[in-house]
């Protein structure tokens, strides 16, 4: 999913790139592109080695359990950018009730993202697809789903590119 993702990124793009297992893959998948990199990833502070992108991580309140940061601070400095593209993550999606995340400050700043974002996509396996999680992010219709593989129900409601 990272390298499908990968091929919607151009060189001059600016991004966010959100927390979660499959974003922090995309992150190693892309620091050889000449592209500013916006994130509240921590696991962006592992990285070592020769890469071409500029890397700003946001300020926030950081969450171990998801190496995020999220938080007013986090909101405000997002309200500061504009991004070309997106990569969020969530934990379920549902055609009842959209993008769904556990925690409440995640919702909202994956909110503030997409206000601030061109071309938002969702990074999500299909384990994902028909679940639900406690707090709504945002709708299927708001964004384009890059997944591991298709669905036909969400296919009706949102774009889906799949490997």
């Amino acid at each position: 999913m990272a390298q499908v993702a990968a091929k919607q990124i151009n060189d001059g793009d600016t991004i966010y790139l959100d927390s979660g297992s499959t974003c922090s893959a995309l992150l190693r998948e892309i620091v050889t592109k000449k592209i500013h990199i916006i994130t509240t990833n921590t696991d962006a502070l592992s990285l070592s080695g020769d890469f071409s992108c500029d890397i700003t991580l946001l300020g926030g309140a950081f969450n171990p359990i998801i190496s995020s940061l999220s938080g007013p601070l986090t909101e405000e400095n997002i309200k500061k950018y504009i991004f070309d593209k997106a990569f969020l993550g969530a934990n379920g999606i549902d055609l009842k009730f959209g993008i769904t995340t556990p925690d409440y400050i995640e919702a909202s700043k994956k909110i503030a993202v997409l206000g601030q974002t061109r071309v938002p996509y969702l990074l999500c396996d299909s384990s994902k697809f028909h679940k639900v999680s406690t707090v709504k992010a945002f709708n299927l219709k708001d964004v384009t789903l890059i997944s591991d593989k298709s669905d036909k129900k969400l296919a009706k409601e949102m774009k889906i590119i799949s490997k």
